[in-house]
């Protein structure tokens, strides 16, 4: 019981914080590019803790699948917007960076349609007591993959950059690797 409205104050905070940082950052004087993908990866975010969140609390079979699809689906659109916002638009990486992009994203829009409208990512739901659980499909293992891979590209290329660049740039970019360690512990913790 307690959990749940731990677990509902911390997505009203996780929503409320990402439309701030949105309005914060289209008020701002960047780039309209920088602005379009923070957007997007911000909306990827938000809709990938709702969509999971939803998909766990709910007890209707059909409805937890759809919100299943629907997260995994951000996941993976999450991937490119990630990718392109800090290796093209922040670290401004470009020739062999631009073709790791495309293909991210390609890859990216080929696994979220494979979520959404086929059982080769999430097969079925498995119900339980708190609520629903998911089966795997066979391609889950490949979208597993591909989504460590282009984080570890990102960081790869980011701790290259911190170690080449100027002190204002190491210093934004001890923030992003401080802030993806974090994610990716909280990743594990919560959703392995």
């Amino acid at each position: 019981m307690y959990f749940e409205y731990f677990a509902r104050i911390i997505l009203v905070f996780i929503n409320a914080t990402g439309f701030l940082l949105m309005w914060w950052v289209t008020q701002s004087e960047s780039k309209r590019a920088i602005k379009g993908w923070f957007v997007l990866m911000t909306i990827c975010i938000l809709s990938w803790a709702n969509f999971s969140y939803l998909a766990t609390r709910s007890f209707n079979s059909n409805l937890a699948l759809i919100f299943y699809r629907l997260n995994w689906a951000s996941v993976a659109m999450f991937l490119p917007s990630f990718y392109f916002f800090y290796i093209i638009l922040f670290l401004k990486k470009r020739k062999l960076a631009l073709i790791i992009g495309y293909l991210v994203i390609i890859s990216s829009i080929l696994l979220a349609l494979l979520s959404l409208v086929t059982d080769l990512v999430i097969s079925s739901i498995d119900p339980q007591g708190w609520g629903t659980g998911l089966e795997f499909g066979p391609l889950s293992i490949f979208f597993n993959l591909f989504s460590a891979i282009v984080a570890l590209v990102v960081i790869i290329y980011s701790f290259k950059a911190y170690f080449s660049s100027d002190d204002e740039i190491k210093s934004k970019l001890k923030y992003f690797l401080i802030g993806i360690f974090i994610f990716i512990i909280a990743n594990l913790i919560f959703n392995v």
